[in-house]
């Protein structure tokens, strides 16, 4: 990956480390990961030259991340690619990396029955904002990482994007 030769701001955290490795510690076992993020080619965009460091407050996103410290998430995105860089350098195996919407149709999600209407139109919206791209659908990312595992999971039996990574 090259980046551009303007100045850009990004989010790593130290701890990407300790986390794989202490995975990379435990016998035959999978790991899921589940977060906002993204890859690379994805993170470094040339328009996304100020990063990923937001804050939210009731859910909504705020303007000034240090503003209300103690009052609001602070959050940023994960990059996996680093983890899958990381995951390699442990000897482990990624098993799978797509989005959140496309594990959960893999995995089989459907509707319950209700008995009413407006069960059924919160149930809906419960599952657009899980699943639909422009909610957290495809904002929200899963990674499997097997340690001596190499089995196959239905989450990611359609739409993987390890090659991405």
């Amino acid at each position: 990956l090259s980046l551009p030769p303007s100045k850009i701001i990004f989010e790593y955290s130290s701890l990407y480390r300790e986390i794989i490795e202490s995975f990379s510690k435990t016998q035959k076992s999978v790991f899921l990961i589940i977060d906002y993020g993204m890859e690379e080619r994805q993170l470094f965009h040339p328009r996304r030259f100020d990063g990923t460091f937001r804050g939210f407050v009731n859910n909504r996103l705020t303007s000034d991340v240090l503003l209300n410290v103690g009052n609001q998430d602070i959050t940023y995105h994960v990059n996996f690619t680093h983890l899958a860089f990381l995951t390699k350098q442990y000897d482990m195996n990624i098993l799978g990396y797509t989005s959140q919407s496309h594990f959960l149709n893999n995995l089989g999600l459907d509707f319950i029955n209700h008995q009413s209407s407006q069960d059924h139109y919160q149930q809906l919206s419960e599952i657009n904002l899980l699943t639909s791209p422009s909610e957290m659908g495809e904002l929200i990312k899963v990674m499997a990482i097997g340690n001596n595992n190499k089995m196959e999971l239905s989450g990611f039996r359609n739409f993987d994007r390890t090659h991405l990574l």
